[in-house]
């Protein structure tokens, strides 16, 4: 078994070898072809040796083997004798094919007032090369200068490229942050890719509504006044509250919870 790297340059000698035939004028005459559709050519050398060159470039991930039939047939008369020999050429790995991920951008969600170091999903990049070529490890990186401060509350498993939450996110302060995850294998000089990914804060119902009038700081109940001569539906004040979460959580409704005379006002949903 002989053993080429793929990145070998067309013409590269990969065998050398002679042929013999005992007999004697044309019978002793010999020629030698291998066959078609290979990377392969042979071509004479010197009196009755051959060269094995590579005449097209290999790709060791689409044919990491071959074995080669090189065919000796005499010139004799009336018919010519033949001998095979069977070469068997193992494909070596050179390191071209950078680690890939399945799409270039990915979205995950985590819930606020998560757990620290809480999983929220993994990446994966497959590399197509053999060995230590094919040993992918993950890294983390903010996906734009301004996103610097934000993505230290991203990490990520340098081995199987799970992605961790490290700290408690607040829906109201940040809605999603974006980190661009390397992939990289372990050869010298690495090949590397990046996929884009969006962890997107989901909001809960974590905040009371807020009343914004009457001002709820003073000491003394507000106080508003109502003419004696009221018909019922007369507006005698409005209630004004503001909730801060997202979605259908700040969709407020109103209702009496106490009153001297209960029968006397009503407030609108």
């Amino acid at each position: 078994m002989s053993l080429i790297p793929e990145n070998s340059s067309p013409e590269t000698v990969v065998a050398l070898f002679s042929i013999k035939d005992l007999d004697s004028g044309e019978n002793g005459r010999t020629s030698c072809s291998i066959e078609d559709q290979l990377p392969f050519a042979l071509k004479p050398a010197f009196k009755n040796y051959y060269e094995l060159v590579t005449e097209k470039p290999l790709d060791r991930e689409k044919d990491s083997q071959y074995v080669i039939t090189i065919t000796a047939t005499d010139s004799g008369s009336p018919s010519s004798l033949t001998t095979t020999e069977a070469i068997t050429m193992q494909i070596s790995d050179i390191n071209y094919n950078a680690p890939l991920f399945n799409r270039a951008f990915c979205t995950m969600y985590v819930h606020e007032n998560n757990n620290p170091a809480a999983l929220i999903g993994p990446v994966t990049a497959v590399d197509q090369d053999l060995g230590q070529n094919a040993n992918v490890k993950y890294s983390v990186m903010p996906a734009r200068k301004a996103d610097q401060s934000l993505y230290s509350y991203i990490s990520i498993n340098s081995e199987n490229g799970n992605i961790y939450v490290l700290r408690p996110l607040d829906y109201e302060l940040i809605t999603n942050i974006d980190v661009l995850v390397q992939a990289s294998d372990f050869s010298s000089p690495p090949l590397s890719t990046n996929v884009t990914v969006q962890v997107i804060i989901t909001d809960e119902n974590d905040n009371s509504p807020v009343i914004l009038f009457p001002p709820q700081n003073s000491s003394s109940a507000s106080v508003d006044l109502a003419p004696r001569t009221a018909e019922a539906g007369c507006l005698v004040t409005k209630v004004v509250a503001v909730d801060g979460e997202s979605g259908q959580k700040p969709w407020l409704s109103y209702q009496l919870f106490g009153a001297t005379d209960s029968g006397l006002f009503m407030v609108g949903l």
